[in-house]
């Protein structure tokens, strides 16, 4: 028998309908979910313990336990042996329905029960929509713990879930673990003292910026070279609390992360 899962995670237009591995797979790629297992793979602290280093922390041990070693992993493989697994609601995600005009007015809460979250109300048809509305506002008001709940994915049932929704999107992580990774090959190769600025030249991460030397000229002007150090600085330090977050089960999450930083920082001054 073919099992069907709910994942919040996907697309907007993907969210209420029941999926098996196999679509859910295609409906995976190049959202959140993806984004997250692209950040582990490139987290130094993550790959560190698919190598068989001691986790750097306990949330980490736990984020590995339930990942698993990602080397050797495609996102649509893992996915399909894992991720499917891990993401899965086991109640559905579903927006407004119509209930039976007859049912009391009743407030259910999920506590992994499978409940589902509904507020049952009746709707009188011949009134204004803007008298409905408020009136619907009315009500919420009264129930505290609707307004308190503003992160969606406080009372998901899945095994692993994403701290908060978030305004950031799969391609500007993709953009930032790409700095990231380039960076660290410039800074591995024999000429190990490129300076930010000539990374960031090197990567074309702000054209406009170098308009106006030609490539292999020198750039002598200092505020240039500090704008364009600013901007590989950035995206890097940016990609790197990513996945420190990432790895300690918190995504997306790019807030200053002292832990594992303070880590990676002892033991490789260059980063910062």
């Amino acid at each position: 028998m073919t099992v069907d899962f709910f994942y919040k995670g996907l697309m907007e237009e993907n969210q209420f309908f029941p999926y098996t591995p196999e679509q859910s797979a295609d409906r995976a790629k190049g959202t959140m979910y993806e984004a997250w297992f692209d950040a582990l793979k490139a987290s130094p602290w993550y790959m560190s313990m698919c190598k068989g280093d001691a986790p750097p922390s306990e949330q980490a041990r736990e984020c590995f336990k339930k990942f698993g070693d990602l080397r050797d992993y495609t996102f649509k493989k893992w996915w399909l042996d894992i991720g499917y697994k891990l993401f899965a609601e086991k109640t559905r995600y579903q927006g407004v329905q119509l209930h039976d005009v007859n049912t009391t007015l009743e407030l259910k809460y999920n506590n992994r029960t499978n409940q589902l979250n509904n507020l049952l109300i009746e709707v009188p048809i011949n009134i204004h929509p803007r008298m409905l509305r408020a009136q619907i506002e009315e009500i919420l008001a009264q129930h505290s713990r609707y307004y308190e709940h503003k992160n969606r994915f406080a009372e998901s049932d899945a095994e692993v879930t994403f701290a908060r929704d978030s305004k950031l999107d799969y391609h500007t992580i993709q953009t930032w673990l790409y700095v990231y990774k380039a960076v660290e090959k410039e800074r591995s190769k024999i000429h190990a003292g490129a300076t930010l600025y000539e990374i960031c030249r090197n990567l074309n991460l702000r054209r406009k910026l170098f308009k106006d030397f030609g490539e292999g000229t020198i750039v002598d002007d200092e505020t240039v070279k500090q704008r364009a150090a600013n901007v590989a600085s950035e995206y890097y330090q940016k990609a790197l609390r990513l996945m420190a977050h990432a790895t300690e089960m918190q995504f997306p999450w790019v807030e200053d992360h002292h832990g594992l930083m303070t880590i990676r920082t002892r033991g490789n001054h260059s980063s910062e």
